[in-house]
């Protein structure tokens, strides 16, 4: 499948802690929905959550629609990373979190 950013956002992307925090991807996927995606909320190298493509997006068009939540307890700056796979390609996107 060809794989492509629509786009990747948190909301609110700053705020006092605790901040609960709704990371939400759009991803053009031709043909079906991507495989797996992956989640790092503070881009420390270690995936906090996984998702399955098939089970959590809703996939309209060839667009591949997810959101997950989490809660931000400590106060600071942070870059949450997001990556998809599907077949070989594999594709990651940033966004900062205040």
């Amino acid at each position: 499948a060809c794989l492509r950013w629509e786009s990747f956002t948190a909301l609110p992307s700053n705020g006092n802690a605790p901040l609960d925090v709704t990371l939400k991807a759009k991803i053009f996927s031709s043909f079906y929905p991507p495989e797996q995606i992956f989640i790092d909320i503070d881009n420390d190298g270690s995936y906090d959550y996984e998702l399955n493509g098939y089970k959590d997006c809703n996939y309209e068009s060839n667009i591949c629609t997810i959101s997950q939540s989490h809660k931000y307890s400590s106060s600071g700056n942070y870059v949450a990373k997001i990556k998809v796979v599907s077949g070989k390609a594999i594709i990651y996107a940033f966004v900062e979190i205040e």
